[in-house]
């Protein structure tokens, strides 16, 4: 999905006051990131994603952008990041996850409106994002139009392996 920024932060507004979205530029500020993904997806190799990004924080990879949103307690509740290559005018949204007792809670808007904001800083003109089914409905009322649907196929090796 893409969408003009402009009309993407227009739409969205403020961001809500109960989440602060901030930049993560350290690699152990990805800590962060660890927490939420083991709380969205617990059975999942989040480590391995999440250490290859500690190292692009580590060596202050210019074309990436890590973001975590945080309760009023200091509690990591979201997260996004974006790639913007310098002149490129699109920005693409990645990463994004908010755990379960957080979501219909603005956590989502807080950490697109962070993201969009950064990318006009950078100099984009154009978001472009792979959403789920749950945040396609969202991110059309912004004004993302669909541009391709992927669906990605996984066979259990186990499968494969017997020839069933």
């Amino acid at each position: 999905m893409a969408a003009p920024v402009a009309r993407v932060l227009a739409t969205l507004g403020n961001a809500p006051d109960q989440i602060k979205v901030r930049q993560l530029v350290d690699a152990d500020d990805l800590d962060a990131y660890q927490e939420i993904w083991d709380s969205v997806w617990p059975t999942a190799p989040n480590a391995r994603y999440v250490n290859d990004y500690r190292k692009l924080a580590a060596d202050r990879d210019p074309g990436v952008v890590f973001f975590a949103g945080f309760s009023m307690a200091d509690e990591p509740v979201t997260s996004g990041y974006l790639f913007h290559a310098p002149d490129n005018p699109f920005a693409l949204f990645c990463g994004g996850a908010t755990k379960a007792a957080w979501r219909n809670q603005h956590a989502y808007s807080a950490m697109l409106i962070a993201r969009a904001k950064c990318a006009v800083e950078r100099g984009a003109q154009y978001l472009a994002v792979e959403a789920s089914p749950q945040n396609q409905p969202i991110l059309e009322r912004l004004g993302f139009e669909r541009l391709s649907t992927l669906l990605f196929y996984e066979k259990d090796l186990g499968e494969v392996a017997t020839g069933v």
